[in-house]
């Protein structure tokens, strides 16, 4: 076995005892939010573990699950919810040298990112990801990517091309809402076909549901 086989090997299996232990790392990436999101979700977060240094349990609400990212990626793990939407990345680097990890809790606003860059469809709920919050979150960032372009500032062959950049993310959060025709991940009520179509209206057309 040469030593990158051996670095392979280490990982995969520190990565199977961390999803069946449930353990994730201490160390938080706060790019998009804190651990208190995962709290807030459900989770309960323990105490250190003495015998993985730099991790800790994680008590995980029914249904939900951690899995390695998809590629067979042995370096990342997500948790996924009930609805297998991504509520946090795990990066763990087992191996020496180099070794370290982080977690990277998912807001709303991550998760839709997430969607947009990978192309999956948005599952709503009627708690989390619900309509009226999802509107408003694709709102905010293409709002947000819209003020970033009219700031722009530099010499103007960098200046296209950060608008072209900006462009390009509106345009990929825009295409989210060609994939909202799925139903509610709860029961859909009639307000919260209502307020599908006001998600889908932001960008010029309908939900199909009635």
């Amino acid at each position: 076995m040469s030593s990158n086989e051996a670095i392979t090997l280490c990982e995969r299996q520190a990565q199977e005892r961390y999803i069946s232990e449930r353990l994730v790392p201490i160390a938080v990436d706060r790019t998009y939010a804190d651990e208190m999101e995962l709290v807030r979700a459900g989770c309960r977060l323990g105490a250190p573990r003495d015998d993985v240094p730099g991790f800790r349990r994680i008590h995980l609400p029914a249904g939900w699950r951690m899995t390695p990212m998809a590629g067979g990626q042995s370096l990342w793990t997500v948790l996924l919810d009930e609805h297998g939407r991504v509520r946090a990345q795990m990066f763990h680097k087992s191996a020496l040298p180099g070794r370290r990890q982080f977690v990277i809790p998912f807001d709303l606003r991550a998760y839709l990112l997430d969607c947009a860059e990978h192309s999956t469809p948005v599952v709503l709920d009627d708690t989390w990801a619900t309509p009226s919050r999802v509107a408003a979150t694709i709102r905010s960032y293409i709002e947000e990517q819209q003020r970033a372009m009219a700031a722009v500032t530099a010499h103007p062959s960098e200046r296209q091309q950060q608008i072209e950049f900006c462009q390009k993310c509106i345009a990929k959060v825009e295409e989210l809402t060609r994939g909202l025709e799925v139903p509610l991940a709860g029961q859909q009520t009639a307000q919260g076909r209502k307020l599908l179509n006001a998600v889908k209206g932001l960008f010029g057309h309908r939900s199909t549901a009635s």
